[in-house]
């Protein structure tokens, strides 16, 4: 399946009504299968994305690792999110697409260790605060 989309985004093919073929199915797919060949692979699309070299959807392919499950991306997410989020703090679909995922990994980090103990979701956000015992961003 690498080598097909590897092909594919090399040597684009056309449908019937003259349009490129996507990739983004057999990327999709790829994403789903976790070992180290289709992550490194996703990594190099990544790579390819950020050079312009392909028309491969960032923000598709960020949100790609997390069917991964691999923490290496993790520092590569957060630079991600940092280019894509400007000096007042705004945000592009990019940047929020890499922090949903940063999300998710912590979320499950907490829920597979040892000693988690869940009252609420908000119990193991970064905007919880355990000795005040509220959230950071709505006060309750």
């Amino acid at each position: 399946m690498i080598y097909k989309t590897n092909d594919r985004l090399d040597n684009p093919e056309l449908d019937k009504y003259g349009r490129e073929i996507d990739t983004i199915y057999a990327i999709g797919t790829l994403s789903q299968i976790q070992d180290q060949r289709s992550f490194n692979f996703m990594v190099e699309l990544l790579d390819r994305s950020e050079d312009d070299e392909y028309l491969v959807d960032r923000e598709f392919l960020c949100g790609c690792f997390y069917n991964q499950h691999n923490l290496e991306i993790v520092p590569r997410l957060k630079a991600i999110a940092e280019e894509h989020t400007d000096a007042s703090g705004g945000s592009d679909h990019i940047a929020a697409e890499a922090e949903c995922v940063l999300a998710h990994f912590k979320i499950d980090q907490a829920l597979e260790s040892e000693y988690w103990i869940i009252h609420g979701f908000c119990h193991i956000c970064d905007n919880y605060d355990p000795v005040e015992s509220i959230c950071g961003i709505s006060d309750e």
